[in-house]
């Protein structure tokens, strides 16, 4: 008896290990500055007045004056998460500490620039900085985010929390405009249901721009996908340029490399498809590419009159452990097998 409970615990198992991730979208969990603990100084509310691609959360900051004074979140949860932050743009470097389950990091940042801390300078003077990425943790219900001040002020927005999966997102909302004024953020009536990021940005000013997505991602062999929010009217851009740079710190654009040409008139087939401004599912990029840090996305208007743009997906080679298709239908077929045999035997024995 106990060598069949064996053999149909390894035949369960083998049919159990065929579960494979689809590719869901990330919880996410948003906390604004007012869920923060404020100490060693004075908060006081600040509504935005840029309302350009990077608004804040809610449109409002909060301003801390105190010289070493800090802002804490307790999210409470546990798990791993992904972790993002944002800030008004307005005064120097502000130090972040993550006291995570098993450790504690701390990553500094430079409030004056924007989120993705690789364009010199601000992007818009006095905006939201769009999102930066702090890293990915596990956490536990004690488990806090901290901003300590290393000058006389600081402004603190949002933390925002994203179960890990299959495709690691990156918002148009955190992406670098060369002209942030031309680009304007289209949420709620015209939100996306089924869109990862629900907003989505449009540029209508038929000059040539560019929006820079700054993944911070490390990876060999990535898959890279697109989105964008496409509509079948036909006054989309048909011609939307999307570059990777392999790295933005040499300064040159000799190495850069044409990922695809979208019509964003049409959805992810690039055949047709899609309705009226609604988002154009994932679009695959051929082929894989290998990312550092200083890798970007680069998507280029080409001069078109109307452009959108929404989220990209950056998608990490499966692990050398992980079955081809034909091996996991191979497992298949021999855990059913398993079962068939153990059911044979066990009426046999009867």
């Amino acid at each position: 008896m106990v060598g069949r409970m064996k053999l149909l615990g390894v035949a369960l198992g083998l049919v159990a290990g065929l579960g494979l991730s689809v590719g869901a979208f990330a919880t996410e969990i948003l906390l604004d500055q007012g869920a923060a603990v404020i100490s060693g100084g004075t908060a006081s509310n600040f509504v935005s007045v840029n309302y350009t691609m990077n608004t804040m959360l809610n449109n409002d900051a909060s301003r801390v004056d105190g010289a070493g004074a800090s802002a804490t979140w307790t999210p409470g949860v546990t798990g791993t998460y992904d972790l993002w932050t944002d800030w008004w743009i307005y005064n120097g470097m502000q130090t972040y500490t993550i006291n995570y389950n098993g450790g504690v990091r701390l990553v500094t940042v430079d409030s004056m620039k924007a989120g993705p801390q690789g364009a010199s300078g601000t992007w818009v003077d006095g905006a939201g900085s769009g999102y930066y990425y702090l890293g990915r943790y596990t956490l536990n219900a004690s488990s806090t985010v901290a901003i300590t001040n290393n000058t006389s002020l600081f402004f603190v927005d949002a933390l925002r929390l994203a179960t890990p999966k299959d495709i690691f997102v990156v918002d148009e909302r955190s992406a670098l405009a060369s002209t942030p004024g031309d680009w304007e953020t289209t949420p709620a009536p015209y939100a996306l249901s089924s869109d990862p990021g629900v907003t989505w940005a449009f540029d209508r000013s038929g000059t040539a721009d560019t929006l820079t997505y700054y993944p911070h991602q490390t990876l060999a062999g990535a898959q890279i996908k697109l989105s964008w929010a496409g509509n079948s009217g036909g006054s989309a851009n048909s011609a939307v340029k999307y570059w990777l740079d392999p790295d933005i710190s040499n300064g040159s654009t000799a190495d850069w490399v044409l990922l695809a040409t979208i019509n964003d008139n049409f959805d992810n087939t690039q055949t047709g498809g899609a309705g009226s401004w609604s988002w154009s599912g994932w679009y695959t990029v051929s082929g894989t590419y290998n990312l550092t840090d200083n890798s970007v996305i680069v998507l280029d208007t080409n001069g078109s009159t109307r452009t959108t743009a929404d989220v990209i997906g950056i998608v990490a080679p499966a692990p050398s452990g992980v079955p081809e298709p034909a091996t996991l239908m191979l497992l298949g077929t021999g855990a059913l097998g398993a079962i068939g045999f153990i059911r044979r035997w066990r009426i046999q024995g009867r």
